[in-house]
């Protein structure tokens, strides 16, 4: 999934969920952990730090040396 997507889709999550953000998305993290898929932890982890970085100014959040 391309950044801009992920981006997009952080920010209709926290449209849709609001002050439930962090829940939801730790809901949805711990769903797919528990039933093993890998891939979809990894595109909830980004979609998790993409909504980090929506919140908090750019500044303040390093980012990946990769």
């Amino acid at each position: 999934m391309e950044t801009s997507m992920i981006r997009d889709f952080a920010r209709r999550v926290i449209d849709d969920f609001g002050d439930q953000t962090d829940s939801y998305v730790a809901s949805r993290i711990g769903v797919l952990i528990r039933d093993g898929d890998s891939y979809g932890v990894g595109l909830w982890k980004a979609v998790a730090t993409e909504i980090e970085r929506i919140r908090l100014p750019e500044t303040h959040i390093p980012r990946s040396r990769h």
